[in-house]
């Protein structure tokens, strides 16, 4: 003998089914424009989304792609996992932050999750903090982007991901100009390892810094290892800048290949011991203090660079000095 069910059971039943399935499944390419809506089943060309974050936070599906249709302002956002961020061209493809103290992006991905950032326009408008802030994942790409305006720095590399785990960091072309703190700094935190590759003619103003200060200390590793090939790099202070802790058993190495230092007051500065700067094919010009290592610091060149227009080659480096 069957048995009714009663309309309140089928409803409670429904409401369940309701809360508890999306109302559109997440996609793995969506699309963004000036002319678009942040509403739900955007995404695809002909009815593309307003913003990046809406687009994070409900359209895309994780390791998916958001593509630029034409040039705009698509806002700040925060990133949680993989994802690809892509403007091919189509004009600038604005990022900006116009809240005080605050980051344009802020990356807090997963341990296996990769970022990439291609042909982005990051503005702080003079009042925010970081252009980029990462504080997790896997690794960043930023390829041919532009960042500048900012009260701090331009992109802050501080990753968290744990003792020993490699996080990867590759800076292609575009430039990093005009912020009040350095360019670029690379420095991990909780036991992670950085590798950073800066090349392709990317422009970095303000510096770059390496610090190998890591808490805790990667037993036998090499803390941070920065790579910088053929980029621009200057700064009011400092433009090459590798730190770490006067005793201890890990690095901080930075390698420069065919890139061009100058307008600063020190071009060169390895502090701690452990911490390494080469200079291989290189250019430095309009320098004060060509070179500075202290507290048991390392200098070397390949003994192949150009330096002129500079006050003192400074001390600290081999027997095979810039020249």
């Amino acid at each position: 003998m069957s048995k009714l069910v009663s309309p309140s059971i089928l409803a409670s039943v429904f409401l369940v089914l309701s809360l508890t399935t999306p109302a559109h499944a997440l996609i793995n390419r969506a699309w963004v424009s000036g002319h678009g809506t942040d509403a739900a089943g955007c995404g695809a060309p002909t009815s593309p989304c307003r913003s990046f974050q809406y687009v994070l936070n409900n359209i895309v599906a994780p390791g998916g792609e958001i593509d630029v249709l034409n040039p705009a302002g698509y806002g700040a956002m925060t990133i949680a996992f993989a994802v690809t961020i892509r403007n091919d061209g189509v004009g600038v493809a604005g990022v900006q932050q116009a809240t005080t103290g605050q980051n344009a992006v802020t990356i807090n991905a997963g341990p296996n999750d990769n970022v990439s950032l291609v042909g982005l326009t990051i503005e702080g408008l003079g009042v925010a903090q970081n252009g980029i802030q990462f504080n997790s994942g896997s690794g960043l790409l930023l390829a041919n982007s532009e960042i500048f305006g900012f009260t701090g720095i331009g992109l802050n590399f501080t990753p968290n991901n744990g003792n020993n785990n490699f996080v990867g960091l590759e800076v292609s072309g575009g430039g990093i100009y005009q912020n009040g703190g350095r360019g670029v700094v690379v420095k991990p935190f909780g036991g992670a390892l950085a590798l950073a590759n800066l090349k392709d003619q990317c422009d970095i103003n303000e510096g770059v810094t390496a610090d190998g200060w890591v808490d805790p200390v990667p037993s036998g590793e090499e803390a941070v290892h920065v790579n910088i090939s053929d980029c621009t790099l200057n700064a009011a202070g400092t433009a090459v800048q590798a730190s770490g802790p006067s005793t201890g058993g890990y690095s901080t190495t930075i390698d420069l290949d065919h890139a061009v230092v100058s307008n600063s007051t020190t071009g060169l500065s390895a502090d701690g011991a452990h911490t390494v700067i080469t200079a291989n094919a290189s250019t430095f010009f309009g320098i004060t203090t060509v070179t500075s290592a202290t507290n048991g610091g390392f200098i070397s060149s390949f003994g192949n660079n150009a330096v002129y227009f500079y006050g003192s080659i400074g001390a600290g480096f081999s027997t095979q000095p810039l020249n």
